[in-house]
C-alpha cells in the first residue's frame, strides 16, 4: 500500500562495519534514494492498518481460511497485515541450520496468549518453518510451505520457538520481488492495550542507526510510493533512508559476499507432545506418513498452486 513505512537492509558484519547486500551496489550513508521492492537488500517488513489495505483481496483470503477453519478462527477480526520479506540472493540454508536463528513469538500479550493469527505464505520458492520448544532441544518439527499456502499458528503453538530452516526456488514460480514472503493477518488491538512498546515496535519502526539492537539486520527505513513504472503492477516505488544519516554518522554501506551461517541445532524428528498436523478444507486432521519419524512434513499445494488459499493451509496447534 502507497505510504506504508517499514525497515530494510542486509547483514551487518561488526568486526568490518559491512553490510552484506546480497551482492547489489552499496547505498549512500546520507539523503535518501528511490528503489523497487526487489531493490531493497536482503529482507524488511512493515505493517498495514486493515482499513488502509487496498482492495478485497486480503479480505477474500481471510474468508475463506475462517471458512476452511471455522473452529480455531470463529471470532477472528484482523485489524492489520504485517508484510515481512526476504530475497536470497545466493544464499543457502544447509540442513541443521536456520536463515535467523530460533526466536519466540514476540507479539504475544502474555505468556498464557494463544489467540490465533494467519500466515500468508507468498513469493517464488518453498521454505520450511521449524519448530521446537527449547533452543537446546535438537529435534524439531519442519512444515513445508509453498506460495499460496496458509499458516494458522494458535493455542500452545504460539509459545513455541520458530524459524525458518530450510528454502528452496520452486521451478515454474510466477514472478515475484522477494524469494519469499509472509503475509500475517492480526489481531494486535489487545497487544496494543497490554504492551505499548511491542506493538509501537511493530507498527511503527524507528529507523534503525547504528549501535542500536536491530542494526545488525535492518539499516534503512523506507516508505512505498506507488507501482514502479517499469514493472507489471507487483513490483512498488520505495523511498528509501540510511540509518547511518539518522545518528549523523558517516560512510557507506559496503557491500559484500554472503557469509555462510554458523551451525545451529540439527533438526531430524518431531517429539510428539501436544498436538501438530496439517489439514486440508473439508478434510479430517491427520498427521502425514513418516511424521512420527522426523522427516519434513509437507503441504498439500501441488506446483503452481499459488493463490489456491482456499484449498492448502496448515494449521500448528498445541494440546
Amino acid at each position: 500500500r502507497a505510504g506504508a513505512r517499514g525497515v530494510c537492509g542486509g547483514l551487518l558484519d561488526a568486526r568490518s562495519g559491512q553490510i552484506d547486500m546480497g551482492g547489489r551496489d552499496a547505498w549512500p550513508s546520507s539523503g535518501t534514494q528511490q528503489a523497487s521492492w526487489s531493490e531493497l537488500g536482503l529482507h524488511g517488513h512493515h505493517t498495514v492498518p486493515w482499513g488502509d489495505l487496498e482492495g478485497d483481496v486480503v479480505g477474500q483470503v481471510l474468508d475463506a481460511v475462517v471458512r476452511a477453519a471455522p473452529d480455531v478462527l470463529r471470532g477472528f477480526e484482523p485489524d492489520c497485515v504485517r508484510v515481512a520479506f526476504e530475497n536470497m540472493r545466493g544464499r543457502t540454508i544447509r540442513r541443521g541450520q536456520t536463515l535467523c536463528g530460533w526466536s519466540r513469538d514476540r507479539d504475544r500479550v502474555d505468556n498464557n496468549d494463544g489467540a490465533p493469527k494467519v500466515c500468508v505464505i507468498l513469493g517464488s520458492s518453498i521454505i520450511w518453518h521449524g519448530y521446537k520448544y527449547t533452543k537446546e532441544d535438537r529435534e524439531s518439527l519442519d512444515v513445508e510451505l509453498r506460495p499460496g499456502d496458509v499458516l494458522v499458528l494458535h493455542g500452545p503453538g504460539r509459545s513455541w520457538l520458530s524459524a525458518v530452516n530450510g528454502f528452496e526456488p520452486l521451478d515454474g514460480a510466477a514472478d515475484s520481488p522477494f524469494d519469499f514472503a509472509h503475509a500475517w493477518l492480526l489481531d494486535h488491538r489487545r497487544l496494543k492495550r497490554a504492551r505499548p512498546e511491542v506493538y509501537e515496535s511493530i507498527h511503527s519502526p524507528p529507523t534503525p542507526v547504528p549501535g542500536s539492537p536491530e542494526y545488525k539486520w535492518m539499516q534503512f527505513s523506507y516508505a512505498v510510493l506507488g507501482p514502479s513504472s517499469a514493472s507489471d503492477g507487483t513490483d512498488r516505488l520505495v523511498e528509501v533512508s540510511s540509518g547511518d544519516a539518522a545518528a549523523g554518522g558517516g560512510g557507506a554501506a559496503t557491500a559484500k559476499r554472503p557469509r555462510a551461517e554458523e551451525q545451529s541445532a540439527t533438526s531430524t524428528s518431531w517429539r510428539g507432545r501436544g498436538e501438530s498436523y496439517y489439514r486440508r478444507e473439508g478434510g479430517e486432521a491427520a498427521a502425514p506418513a513418516g511424521a512420527a519419524g522426523g522427516r519434513r512434513w509437507k503441504s498439500k499445494a501441488a506446483s503452481g498452486s499459488a493463490g489456491r488459499f482456499e484449498q492448502n493451509w496448515v494449521e500448528v496447534a498445541g494440546a
